[in-house]
């Protein structure tokens, strides 16, 4: 629980909370040196609170604003050893914002009331990086006082000794933050690393192989790919706060392994996507964007858009390999270019397929789909190489149609006379379209606006 008074009140502040029900990961296992004992009697898990609160706070520009936060949590989420007490606890925090080096900020006990389960903050003449951060508590000791950074030398294993500085004892790094550089690939080849923030840089990937679970990568950003792997029916993305990943300008994600999984739930956005491996891959119940490319990579297998969703491409959809696009009854709209060099588009039985530029057919099949109501709406130049399989389904008046409605001239290049006919074909464009090779249309010719 949370709550917050604003002073003044005419600020409109925006402020996000994220409650995490685990202990904050920059609290690890270390040497310390409590009163009385070895390192050996002190844990550091042990003795903090097991939750804690990620706060993002917006439009918050004006230093006269004051504010009194409070967090509060359940006695269920206190761990702690004797001879210290929840009366031990302090609260903590990392701000998220101007924090090159990730100092800790250490707040005394009389911030935390342990009898009401309850942590104050005071926030006074501070805007939004004053705020957004990672809050916690726990006894003094097991609080460091900044989260360490490593940076990647060179590829290989996650606890391989691939970092700068070297992780102190070796292993993968616990509660850092961790820097992939670019072309670098980093395999988490163990369950359960938890880091406090990662960063896949340009060029990157941080891979997850089929089997390998339970991994929490904090706040993740960067450029780079995220290669996810399955065998299985199910796969699941690491706990990670994806807010700037999932976007325009964040990273790409590859899907991989032999398993038949949905993917892409919850997330309406992304830099990049590429399917990798085989099987059959379902993308989820919800639309989503795809700021960049679309890449079918698999050795075999499918991609299939399902429950009439809308698939909006920004780019390129590039298919080739052996594995297959379907889109079924769904929507597919690209900016830029189809191009298929192997592998199948099946356009399925309904939906609109509109490609902004060119469709460039160089190798395997290339099926515009069948069904009344399916579209393939073609703003550039279409050409299918001979090499390439093209296929229109039964011929049918209402049955699928291919549609040209570019601005400028274009031009359709390939043999197109049976079996390679089309089905329905109509031209909408002033400028018109020019038939570089034999067509044949076995159920309809549309003339709507030019020749």
């Amino acid at each position: 629980k949370m709550s917050m008074s604003l002073r003044p009140a005419s600020i409109a502040a925006v402020i996000t909370v994220r409650p995490a029900n685990e202990r904050h990961p920059s609290i690890v296992q270390d040497d310390e040196l409590p009163l009385g004992a070895g390192p050996e009697d002190f844990d550091d898990h042990q003795n903090s609170l097991q939750y804690h609160w990620i706060i993002n706070a917006d439009y918050i520009t004006n230093t006269n604003f004051r504010s009194t936060m409070t967090l509060q949590y359940d006695q269920s989420a206190v761990a702690v050893t004797a001879p210290r007490t929840e009366a031990d606890y302090i609260p903590a925090r990392i701000l998220s914002d101007n924090n090159a080096s990730n100092s800790i900020n250490k707040f005394t006990t009389a911030d935390l009331d342990e009898a009401t389960n309850t942590i104050t903050f005071e926030f006074s003449s501070v805007t939004d990086a004053g705020i957004s951060g990672e809050y916690f508590a726990g006894v003094d000791l097991a609080i460091p006082d900044n989260v360490p950074t490593y940076r990647t030398t060179g590829s290989g294993n996650v606890n391989a000794a691939i970092y700068t500085p070297a992780v102190p004892g070796g292993g993968a790094p616990t509660g850092a933050q961790v820097i992939i550089e670019p072309g670098h690939n980093v395999t988490f080849n163990i369950n359960n690393v938890s880091l406090y923030e990662t960063t896949i840089s340009a060029g990157a990937t941080l891979t997850i192989p089929t089997g390998s679970i339970g991994h929490r990568l904090g706040t993740l950003t960067g450029t780079g790919d995220l290669r996810v792997e399955s065998n299985t029916t199910s796969l699941v993305l690491p706990a990670a706060v994806y807010d700037d990943f999932f976007s325009c300008s964040g990273g790409g994600l590859i899907f991989g392994g032999s398993g038949s999984y949905e993917i892409l739930v919850g997330i309406p956005s992304l830099r990049n996507l590429t399917i990798l491996g085989s099987g059959a891959k379902t993308l989820a119940n919800n639309d989503v964007t795809i700021c960049n490319d679309l890449t079918v990579n698999m050795t075999s297998g499918s991609l299939s858009i399902i429950n009439s969703r809308t698939i909006n491409v920004q780019n390129d959809v590039i298919i080739n390999n052996a594995g297959a696009l379907n889109t079924q009854t769904g929507n597919l709209n690209i900016t830029r270019d189809l191009i298929q060099s192997a592998g199948t588009f099946n356009g399925g039985t309904g939906g609109t397929k509109a490609v902004g530029r060119n469709i460039n057919v160089t190798g395997g099949t290339f099926s515009t789909g069948t069904g009344v109501g399916n579209l393939l709406e073609v703003a550039g130049n279409m050409t299918v190489a001979d090499a390439a399989t093209f296929t229109t389904g039964t011929a049918s008046v209402t049955g699928q149609r291919v549609l040209f409605d570019g601005l400028s001239q274009q031009t359709l290049t390939g043999n197109f006379t049976t079996p390679r006919a089309f089905n329905r074909l109509e031209i909408n464009n002033a400028t018109g379209l020019i038939l570089a090779g034999n067509v044949t249309i076995n159920a309809e010719l549309g003339l709507t606006n030019g020749l």
